[in-house]
């Protein structure tokens, strides 16, 4: 079974034209918007494992706390973890 639906009507139709000129307006991006802020601002730096330990605790985020120290552990320590296992 096949279903078309269309716009009739002069004012359907004019509304319909108008409503997708004013959408796509909406979504455009502004490239010539001025940024007021610098990319070394944006530069990836180090984290505060402390503060983030901490936050992670007090929501519960368990999953992350845990990501976070197996992030941060030392390149020593899963050498030596890895070698008591063996």
């Amino acid at each position: 079974m096949r279903i078309t639906l269309g716009v009739t009507g002069g004012i359907a139709a004019y509304k319909s034209a108008e409503l997708v000129r004013r959408n796509r307006e909406l979504v455009r991006l502004k490239s010539e918007t001025p940024c007021a802020v610098s990319l070394e601002v944006l530069a990836i730096r180090p984290g505060n494992d402390q503060a983030l330990r901490q936050l992670f605790t007090r929501w519960g985020f368990k999953s992350l706390l845990h990501e976070l120290e197996e992030a941060r552990m030392g390149a020593g320590e899963l050498f030596e973890e890895k070698a008591g296992v063996a």
